[in-house]
């Protein structure tokens, strides 16, 4: 398992996962929704290593450049929409859960996603705050998210 502190290498032991017995029996289970309720702890982590990770805030970036200009041209027609950044997003996300041993098609990982975009745009200052837990409450959070843990 990789140490949260050195991120270095997640995108390889990703893919070394996926190559494994154990990955590929279990993708079924793996890729099946999940209505367990996740620890808001597991939310805020992944918040904060999204936020930690240059790679991640690098594609941040270019997915609000993108938007900014999206919207700045008023041009729903575009065709270069950033993929690659999405994916890395999408990727990182799918290496913490791993390493966690959770499935990635659990609803409120997507609001911990939404949460960090949120936190990079100043909208909510940190994944700790009271805004934050207030963002994952009136989103849904109830149907989620175990919030005792």
């Amino acid at each position: 398992m990789a140490d949260f502190k050195d991120m270095t290498g997640w995108r390889e032991e990703l893919e070394a996962w996926r190559l494994t017995d154990g990955y590929k029996k279990n993708q079924e289970w793996y890729y099946s929704v999940c209505e367990d309720l996740v620890p808001v702890s597991y939310l805020i982590e992944l918040v904060d290593l999204l936020l930690r990770n240059d790679e991640c805030l690098g594609a941040y970036k270019e997915v609000e450049a993108w938007e900014s200009e999206k919207l700045r041209t008023n041009d729903n027609n575009r065709d270069d929409y950033p993929g690659f950044a999405l994916s890395t997003l999408s990727e990182f996300k799918n290496w913490y859960l791993f390493q966690k041993s959770l499935r990635p098609n659990q609803p409120a990982f997507r609001r911990a996603m939404d949460l960090a975009e949120l936190i990079r745009n100043g909208e909510i200052s940190a994944a700790q705050s009271p805004g934050a837990i207030e963002y994952l409450k009136q989103n849904h959070g109830d149907r989620f998210i175990d919030f005792e843990r």
